[in-house]
């Protein structure tokens, strides 16, 4: 699905995902923007948003590393429908912001819950014990969180039952949700499989509609790194999860303008 993939390069982690990049993805270029990294200011956000604005490709967005998961906020402000968000993260990313003009990487899912005016519950997959801990008492009527040893023993279309009020499902996915085997980011693994993810994912399309995912937790390498044996064996697994990944949902998102707003 050429034609609905949009990569967001903010600091050229991408560049040895050789594939990726003979795809025919669309890239959106974000190199000149200072102080994004991380967390950014709302001013930084909306500069970030007007870039995005021209973007052709909206179906599946990848994001970079996980420095830049609060991208999927803006993601998010697009939707002009009821949906649920399901988020797979070994975090929970519901930290409280560092300021009250700053979001970050930690902390935007917690925006979201508070300030997306169609998001009406987060399903947090994959989570980590200290993850799920943090998700705050006075939001978790919105939030269901899934370790992995729960997610493990809970069938998906159970979960998908009950968690799941909405029609429309959107899909945020970090990578340092899975295991070593299949992905290597910044910020450590999770236990999960690559093949479990996309199973949870076939059995969401065939009970709700998908109508966005986007992809992030790049390993993070600096220039003059970025041809160390761990660089190129991180950009190597990273790259074959998210050709898998975009694989996966090619054929289960709709096609065309099916979620945003004019303009």
């Amino acid at each position: 699905m050429a034609g609905g993939v949009s990569v967001l390069d903010f600091d050229g982690t991408y560049r040895l995902q050789l594939r990726l990049q003979r795809a025919g993805y669309e890239w959106i270029h974000l190199l000149d923007l200072e102080g994004v990294r991380g967390y950014c200011t709302v001013q930084s956000l909306a500069r970030i948003k007007e870039r995005l604005k021209s973007r052709r490709a909206r179906e599946v967005t990848l994001l970079g590393s996980g420095q830049y998961h609060y991208v999927s906020l803006l993601m998010l402000g697009e939707i002009r429908q009821p949906f649920t968000l399901i988020l797979f993260d070994r975090h929970s990313d519901m930290m409280q912001a560092p300021a009250h003009n700053l979001i970050s990487c930690g902390s935007w899912a917690r925006a979201a819950v508070k300030r997306i005016p169609h998001l009406r519950r987060v399903v947090l997959l994959g989570v980590s014990d200290e993850g799920a801990r943090l998700v705050p008492s006075i939001l978790q009527h919105k939030v269901a969180s899934f370790t992995y040893r729960r997610l493990a023993s809970t069938p998906a279309r159970d979960i998908i039952r009950r968690e799941i009020p909405t029609e429309a499902v959107y899909i945020s996915i970090d990578k340092d949700v899975l295991s070593p085997r299949d992905a290597l980011t910044d910020w450590g693994q999770g236990q999960l499989a690559l093949q479990e993810l996309i199973a949870f994912i076939d059995e969401v399309a065939r009970r709700r509609r998908i109508i966005g995912v986007d992809i992030c937790g790049e390993y993070s390498c600096s220039p003059a790194d970025r041809f160390r044996p761990e660089c190129v064996r991180a950009a190597r697994l990273n790259e074959t999860a998210n050709l898998l990944l975009i694989e996966a949902v090619a054929s289960r998102l709709p096609q065309g303008p099916w979620r945003h707003a004019a303009g």
